[in-house]
């Protein structure tokens, strides 16, 4: 067996210090650990030098808050946290529903919300959920520098994030939802093999906002497992903006659905086909706004 070499800094203060030392050196994130440990057992080198985020605290790493404007979740929450959160469930059902369909409860006690976005699994829950939020990704380095990148930009291919060398996920910050708007449509649709303890083959995130009028005001649906990362649909949505929810025509429900298979790329695996997961994500997409 490998050699590990663990450092467990115990505040973002000593994280960051650490990561000036650190130089060139190669070393992998570990915090609860549910995604490192199996690939090293898979490649033994990938986790020769750890830097352990299990008691890391500060600077928002833990936190889930209500900004007013804006809301914040911390890359160290573990998963539990997010699910347990009344106000998440009240103003983000989708956001809630992702940490439930994630795994089993033993796994969501250890997993963290940085962790399932810094795999970058295309099947990610969590990542797909904060995605049709439109969540910015915020990364803090050595020097204490923050940067906001967007999820186009945070996610470059499976398993591959723009987190630079002396970087580490802080967490993502989103718009809260406007007083004046109301939520139409939010959740989360998992379609698995199985009910539970399984990768998606076709993965729905969905956060719809309307005014008074009923009109789409906001418009956030991610999908997942049908492109090498997770994609937000953005002209999809931009055929709801302004539409009258009650008044969707069958016209429009198919329009969107072809809106939503068109930002796709799906391919046939272990899991399914390139064909199954086109049909279900339309599927998934037209009940979204054609069933009331």
């Amino acid at each position: 067996m490998s050699r590990i070499e663990m450092h467990t800094p115990h505040s973002m203060d000593e994280l960051l210090e650490l990561l000036g030392r650190m130089g060139d050196r190669p070393y992998r994130y570990i915090a609860g650990g549910t995604d490192v440990l199996l690939e090293m057992r898979r490649k033994p080198e990938a986790g020769q030098v750890l830097i352990n985020l299990y008691r890391v605290e500060g600077q928002g790493f833990r936190e889930i808050r209500n900004e007013g404007r804006s809301w914040w979740i911390g890359a160290g929450v573990n998963i539990s946290k997010l699910a347990a959160n009344p106000e998440i469930a009240r103003n983000f059902p989708v956001l809630h529903q992702s940490a439930l369909h994630l795994a089993s409860p033993q796994i969501r006690n250890l997993a963290t919300v940085g962790g399932n976005a810094c795999t970058a699994s295309p099947s990610g829950d969590v990542s797909c959920a904060l995605a049709a939020l439109d969540a910015v990704a915020v990364a803090i380095d050595a020097k204490g520098r923050r940067r906001r990148m967007h999820h186009d930009a945070f996610y470059l291919g499976p398993r591959k994030t723009a987190l630079r060398s002396d970087e580490c996920l802080l967490g993502f910050e989103w718009e809260a939802n406007s007083p004046s708007l109301k939520i139409a449509r939010s959740q989360y649709v998992k379609v698995g093999t199985r009910m539970s303890m399984e990768c998606s083959v076709v993965s729905f995130a969905s956060h719809l906002l309307v005014d008074e009028a009923g009109c789409f005001r906001f418009c956030g649906v991610a999908i997942g497992a049908v492109a090498p990362t997770i994609r937000r649909t953005e002209d999809a949505c931009r055929l709801l903006e302004g539409k009258n929810m009650g008044r969707i025509s069958e016209q429009d429900a198919l329009a969107f659905a072809d809106a939503v298979a068109a930002s796709a790329s799906p391919i046939s695996d272990l899991r399914a086909s390139a064909w199954y997961r086109d049909r279900v994500l339309r599927n998934l997409a037209y009940e979204t706004i054609s069933t009331p």
